[in-house]
Protein backbone atom coordinates (compact mmCIF):
# COMPACT_ATOMS: atom_id res chain seq x y z
CA UNK A 1 0.00 0.00 0.00
CA UNK A 2 1.30 3.66 -0.88
CA UNK A 3 -0.18 6.45 1.25
CA UNK A 4 0.62 9.76 -0.03
CA UNK A 5 0.85 12.83 2.23
CA UNK A 6 2.66 14.11 4.90
CA UNK A 7 -0.27 15.09 7.47
CA UNK A 8 -2.17 13.65 10.37
CA UNK A 9 -4.79 12.06 8.07
CA UNK A 10 -1.73 10.18 6.38
CA UNK A 11 0.00 9.11 9.19
CA UNK A 12 -3.21 7.88 10.70
CA UNK A 13 -4.61 5.94 7.18
CA UNK A 14 -1.01 4.31 7.26
CA UNK A 15 -0.74 3.58 11.08
CA UNK A 16 -4.55 1.66 10.31
CA UNK A 17 -3.35 0.39 7.02
CA UNK A 18 -0.45 -1.63 9.02
CA UNK A 19 -2.17 -2.39 11.70
CA UNK A 20 -4.82 -4.52 8.95
CA UNK A 21 -1.42 -6.23 8.28
CA UNK A 22 -0.55 -4.10 5.20
CA UNK A 23 3.04 -3.31 4.14
CA UNK A 24 3.17 0.70 3.75
CA UNK A 25 5.20 3.04 1.97
CA UNK A 26 4.19 6.63 3.07
CA UNK A 27 5.50 8.94 -0.15
CA UNK A 28 6.22 12.96 1.00
CA UNK A 29 7.76 15.63 -1.40
CA UNK A 30 9.76 17.33 2.20
CA UNK A 31 12.21 15.65 3.86
CA UNK A 32 10.86 15.16 7.19
CA UNK A 33 7.26 14.79 9.13
CA UNK A 34 7.69 17.28 11.47
CA UNK A 35 6.48 20.28 9.81
CA UNK A 36 3.17 18.65 8.80
CA UNK A 37 2.39 15.93 11.41
CA UNK A 38 1.96 15.64 15.15
CA UNK A 39 4.93 14.33 16.98
CA UNK A 40 2.79 11.16 18.47
CA UNK A 41 1.84 10.34 14.96
CA UNK A 42 5.89 10.04 14.12
CA UNK A 43 6.33 8.36 16.92
CA UNK A 44 3.76 5.60 15.77
CA UNK A 45 4.91 5.49 12.28
CA UNK A 46 8.91 5.11 13.48
CA UNK A 47 8.39 2.42 15.55
CA UNK A 48 5.99 0.52 13.36
CA UNK A 49 8.18 -2.04 11.28
CA UNK A 50 5.50 -2.36 8.69
CA UNK A 51 5.53 1.14 7.14
CA UNK A 52 8.61 3.01 4.87
CA UNK A 53 8.70 6.99 5.15
CA UNK A 54 9.86 8.03 1.53
CA UNK A 55 11.09 11.59 1.31
CA UNK A 56 11.64 13.88 -0.94
CA UNK A 57 9.43 11.20 -2.89
CA UNK A 58 6.99 11.89 -5.45
CA UNK A 59 4.03 10.02 -7.60
CA UNK A 60 5.09 10.24 -11.51
CA UNK A 61 2.97 7.17 -13.10
CA UNK A 62 0.43 4.66 -12.20
CA UNK A 63 0.20 1.30 -14.12
CA UNK A 64 -2.33 -1.72 -14.18
CA UNK A 65 -4.58 -3.25 -16.22
CA UNK A 66 -8.28 -4.33 -14.52
CA UNK A 67 -6.50 -2.36 -11.54
CA UNK A 68 -3.36 -0.79 -9.94
CA UNK A 69 -0.37 -2.73 -10.26
CA UNK A 70 2.70 -0.49 -10.27
CA UNK A 71 3.67 3.17 -9.07
CA UNK A 72 6.68 4.92 -11.02
CA UNK A 73 8.25 6.89 -7.88
CA UNK A 74 10.95 9.49 -8.31
CA UNK A 75 13.12 10.76 -5.84
CA UNK A 76 13.12 14.58 -6.33
CA UNK A 77 17.13 14.66 -5.19
CA UNK A 78 18.54 12.60 -7.53
CA UNK A 79 15.72 12.67 -10.41
CA UNK A 80 15.70 8.69 -9.90
CA UNK A 81 12.39 6.95 -11.05
CA UNK A 82 11.81 3.27 -9.72
CA UNK A 83 8.43 1.52 -10.95
CA UNK A 84 6.86 -0.29 -7.65
CA UNK A 85 4.42 -2.89 -7.11
CA UNK A 86 1.20 -1.44 -6.22
CA UNK A 87 -2.21 -2.49 -4.67
CA UNK A 88 -3.75 0.03 -3.26
CA UNK A 89 -2.88 3.92 -3.36
CA UNK A 90 -4.28 6.39 -0.63
CA UNK A 91 -4.23 10.49 -0.95
CA UNK A 92 -3.70 12.90 1.77
CA UNK A 93 -2.98 16.01 -0.02
CA UNK A 94 -4.81 18.22 1.62
CA UNK A 95 -7.55 20.60 1.34
CA UNK A 96 -6.63 22.14 -2.58
CA UNK A 97 -6.72 19.28 -4.70
CA UNK A 98 -2.90 18.63 -6.03
CA UNK A 99 -4.59 15.94 -8.58
CA UNK A 100 -2.56 17.33 -11.45
CA UNK A 101 -0.42 13.98 -11.13
CA UNK A 102 -3.17 12.04 -12.14
CA UNK A 103 -2.86 12.98 -15.63
CA UNK A 104 -6.20 13.08 -16.92
CA UNK A 105 -6.45 9.15 -15.95
CA UNK A 106 -9.32 10.71 -13.75
CA UNK A 107 -11.78 12.82 -14.37
CA UNK A 108 -11.71 16.03 -12.40
CA UNK A 109 -13.86 18.61 -11.40
CA UNK A 110 -13.32 22.22 -12.46
CA UNK A 111 -11.49 22.57 -9.02
CA UNK A 112 -9.64 19.18 -9.46
CA UNK A 113 -11.52 17.42 -7.23
CA UNK A 114 -11.95 13.61 -8.35
CA UNK A 115 -15.57 13.35 -9.70
CA UNK A 116 -17.24 9.76 -8.35
CA UNK A 117 -20.24 8.36 -9.07
CA UNK A 118 -21.85 10.36 -6.13
CA UNK A 119 -21.77 13.65 -8.22
CA UNK A 120 -24.16 11.73 -10.68
CA UNK A 121 -27.70 13.08 -10.69
CA UNK A 122 -29.69 11.79 -7.81
CA UNK A 123 -31.79 9.48 -9.73
CA UNK A 124 -28.65 7.46 -10.81
CA UNK A 125 -26.79 5.37 -8.36
CA UNK A 126 -24.46 7.05 -6.35
CA UNK A 127 -21.19 5.51 -4.61
CA UNK A 128 -17.82 6.84 -3.86
CA UNK A 129 -16.49 4.46 -6.92
CA UNK A 130 -14.69 6.31 -9.74
CA UNK A 131 -17.15 4.65 -12.38
CA UNK A 132 -15.20 2.00 -14.63
CA UNK A 133 -11.88 2.87 -12.90
CA UNK A 134 -12.36 0.21 -9.99
CA UNK A 135 -11.12 3.58 -7.77
CA UNK A 136 -12.15 5.14 -4.65
CA UNK A 137 -11.06 8.21 -3.70
CA UNK A 138 -10.26 9.84 -0.16
CA UNK A 139 -12.09 12.38 0.98
CA UNK A 140 -9.30 14.71 0.33
CA UNK A 141 -10.03 14.37 -3.30
CA UNK A 142 -13.27 13.30 -3.58
CA UNK A 143 -15.65 16.35 -5.01
CA UNK A 144 -18.42 15.37 -3.05
CA UNK A 145 -16.85 15.16 0.31
CA UNK A 146 -19.29 17.19 2.78
CA UNK A 147 -16.48 19.48 3.79
CA UNK A 148 -16.44 20.59 -0.07
CA UNK A 149 -19.62 22.22 0.50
Amino acid sequence: MLVVGGGNSAGQAAIYLAQQGSTVSIAIRGTDLTHSMSNYLIERIEADERITLLVSTEVRALAGHEHLDTVTLEHTPTAEHRTVPCTGLFCFIGADAATSWLCGALELDDKGFVLTDRSLPKHRPRRRHVRGTGTVPLRDVDSRDLRRR
